[in-house]
């Protein structure tokens, strides 16, 4: 019997070594990235820039998983569920991860997910048709007050960083009647068609039809440099900012060399020469937000939030 029990020992303890290479051999497969949104969209566009360098990197390609609904949150609630070895991340947006959990949509909780990075940005611009011959904020203003909650504005989803800009302009004292979209693929042909008459979008939704828009203001602390003629809203006189954070997250527990790992190799890739040019075209911008910084960004954003669901609350009932 001490033989069986010390034979077991033995064994027990010669796994030991072997489950701690296979943590540090991350990865040795191919890794699944659930996209929440559908094929085409920005939170995909995000992941298939980098796809090539992701292989590169980390000797394994990504798997493309497509979870679409509920504004991103049938992904993450998917994603939540999933076992946290490593083998499938997610592509999250900030603040949707938040709001989508506030307003009901999801089955989680933000502390089930460990955040890796948030490596691209997506700022929210107010635009109008070229039709239209609203040219200014202040011209949209002065249209709006002069015929209240009878102009539309338009956003691109609910209590997203498109929907926000717009209750908080709403809120400041210009009368719009406030309408939401499922997506920009949506709402754009609804601003061309005439049935709405301005819209907040991310810029990578406005630039698909930039020769036919007008691009009135960007919902940024600073200027966009590659559009430096169109001023923030700030400068208008509207304290208002919105933008979509792009990054990646994985179920909570991943093993802590896996996560540094991830956290390592997104960033290599994200500080490669040449790799804002090529998120450019489609009006994202590169930046670095390791994983306790984003973190935090949601933890700082709470109070805007809560503050978004009564604003939403009053202004709609």
């Amino acid at each position: 019997m001490k033989k069986l029990i010390g034979l077991s020992l033995l064994a027990a303890l010669a796994l030991c070594p072997l489950h701690h290479a296979a943590a540090s051999d991350y990865p040795n497969k191919p890794v699944t990235v659930i996209i929440p949104f559908s094929p085409g969209g920005g939170g995909d566009i995000a992941v298939r820039v980098i796809e090539k360098d992701f292989a590169e990197e980390f000797g394994q390609p990504l798997s493309f998983v497509y979870k679409p609904g509920a504004n991103g949150a049938i992904g993450y609630s998917a994603i939540a569920a999933e076992r946290p070895d490593g083998y499938t991340i997610a592509a999250v947006s900030y603040p949707h991860l938040l709001m989508n959990k506030l307003q009901g949509s999801g089955q989680y909780e933000l502390d089930q997910f460990d955040l890796i990075c948030m490596p691209v940005r997506d700022d929210s611009f107010l635009v109008t048709s070229k039709e239209s011959g609203i040219t200014s904020l202040e011209q949209l203003a002065e249209k709006a007050k002069a015929n209240p909650n009878k102009l539309t504005l338009g956003a691109v989803e609910s209590l997203g960083p498109s929907h926000i800009p717009a209750l908080l302009l709403k809120k400041a004292g210009i009368p719009f009647n406030i309408v939401t979209f499922n997506g920009g693929p949506k709402a754009v042909p609804a601003l061309l068609g005439g049935h709405i008459q301005a819209l907040f979008a991310t810029k990578g939704t406005a630039m698909s039809s930039a020769s036919k828009l007008n691009i009135l203001a960007v919902a940024a602390e600073k200027r966009d440099p590659n559009l430096p003629d169109v001023p923030t809203l700030k400068e208008l006189g509207y304290d208002i900012t919105g933008f979509i954070g792009r990054g990646f997250a994985a179920p909570k527990g991943l093993p802590a060399d896996v996560k540094a790992r991830l956290e390592e190799g997104f960033k290599r890739i994200y500080s490669k020469p040449g790799i804002a040019e090529r998120y450019a075209p489609n009006g994202m911008s590169v930046i670095w937000v390791d994983g306790a910084q984003f973190r935090q960004m949601f933890n700082d954003f709470q109070p805007q939030a809560d503050q978004a669901m009564q604003l939403n609350k009053e202004i709609n009932g």
